[in-house]
């Protein structure tokens, strides 16, 4: 088990670390997963944009539909 892996599984030995080693940890183990995508990008994901948006409706028991609404902020 790697240092980082330990520091995120083991309190106790998160809690012996020093606070340089502690710094040199990343913050999220899984990295600076927003890295990969550009401004624009991240402005597209669903909810943060403007674009399609579909949802699972249950107007009834007998009749789920889906939803969808297209629309533009500007």
């Amino acid at each position: 088990m790697t240092k980082m892996v330990k520091s995120w599984v083991d309190p106790v030995y998160r809690a012996s670390l020093s606070a340089e080693e502690k710094a040199a940890m990343p913050v999220n183990p899984a990295g600076d997963v927003f890295a990969e995508l550009s401004d624009a990008e991240l402005t597209n994901i669903a909810g943060a944009g403007c674009g399609e948006v579909c949802s699972w409706t249950k107007d009834c028991a007998a009749c789920p539909s889906w939803s969808c609404w297209n629309w533009s902020c500007w």
